[in-house]
């Protein structure tokens, strides 16, 4: 297993008043969390609570999202931290596990459907196990949801109630090709 060094986890749960769209980041957050964390890496291995929340505004409110979407084509954006800039963007590709193993992090944007339920998530993408066959359990994820690692399937079996979903395999998954990416 090969993972990159993040030492930055966050649980969107956590940011229940931050706003985001017409919500707020504890509701539909876990691209902005995702985005955060993949910032807040860049940052500093010291991280304090109230650093992790002024990012998390900051990209909330950033021009990487529009009414709570994520802007197609993607746009990058400067932060100034800690008297610092910090430039965050990203690109697509067709094969996030190459870039993770050449040293990049990056998400994806993962949906499942049973036919009946569509289920709709963000993850940081930091690992690769080079040892596993089966795609969705190949890609080792830091998950908004929870603020823990797992793999790319535990992160949306975990997430979604439905019976249905629990059995993801990557014949009723789909890695939406326009959202699988690395950062600039």
């Amino acid at each position: 297993m090969a993972r990159i060094k993040t030492s930055c986890y966050l649980t969107q749960g956590d940011y229940a008043d931050v706003s985001f769209g017409n919500s707020t980041v504890a509701q539909i957050g876990c691209c902005v969390c995702t985005l955060a964390m993949h910032l807040l890496n860049k940052v500093s291995d010291e991280m304090t609570d109230s650093l992790k929340k002024s990012v998390v505004k900051a990209v909330a409110n950033s021009s990487l999202f529009t009414d709570g979407s994520m802007c197609w084509p993607p746009k990058s954006t400067t932060f100034k931290i800690n008297n610092k800039y910090y430039s965050i963007g990203y690109k697509k590709t067709i094969d996030i596990a190459a870039e993770v193993i050449n040293g990049n992090t990056g998400f994806v944007h993962f949906t499942a459907s049973d036919g009946t339920h569509t289920a709709s998530h963000f993850v940081l993408v930091d690992g690769i196990d080079s040892n596993e066959s089966d795609p969705l359990k190949k890609l080792l994820v830091v998950d908004p949801s929870y603020g823990d690692s797992r793999t790319l399937y535990e992160a949306m079996a975990t997430n979604y109630d439905y019976n249905e979903l629990q059995n993801i395999t990557p014949s009723t998954a789909h890695l939406n090709a326009n959202l699988k990416c690395v950062f600039d």
